[in-house]
């Protein structure tokens, strides 16, 4: 199998478990879709102008598929990278609002007690 085509299939993967590890499933969540299709669009305007006209790739390490100009290897990495992005910032968000509820929460029993 060719580099690129293994190394995103596996980052794909490695997404994907993450995804499930991390407790945040945004890949179970209908606007994680909507927001993927956003990203592809610009993915699909920018990258196509720098795999027509900048970046050459070695045939030997993609199998050659392409939509427009664009390696499929190339869609398969950046869904990976969207998702562990997004997934590492929800959880940060959803960790810091949980220590944040706590401190709520103690503040006012502490409050209450006066």
């Amino acid at each position: 199998m060719k580099f690129y085509t293994l190394f995103s299939i596996l980052a794909v993967l490695g997404a994907i478990y993450y995804d499930n590890k991390s407790g945040v499933r945004l890949l179970n969540r209908p606007i994680f879709y909507l927001f993927w299709i956003i990203i592809v669009g610009f993915k699909y305007i920018i990258n196509g102008m720098l795999t027509r006209y900048i970046v050459m790739y070695n045939p030997a390490t993609f199998i050659g598929y392409r939509i427009g100009s664009i390696p499929i290897e190339d869609f398969l990495f950046g869904f990976s990278m969207v998702v562990v992005c997004l997934g590492r910032y929800c959880n940060r968000i959803l960790r810091f609002e949980v220590a944040s509820a706590k401190t709520i929460h103690e503040k006012m029993r502490n409050f209450e007690e006066r």
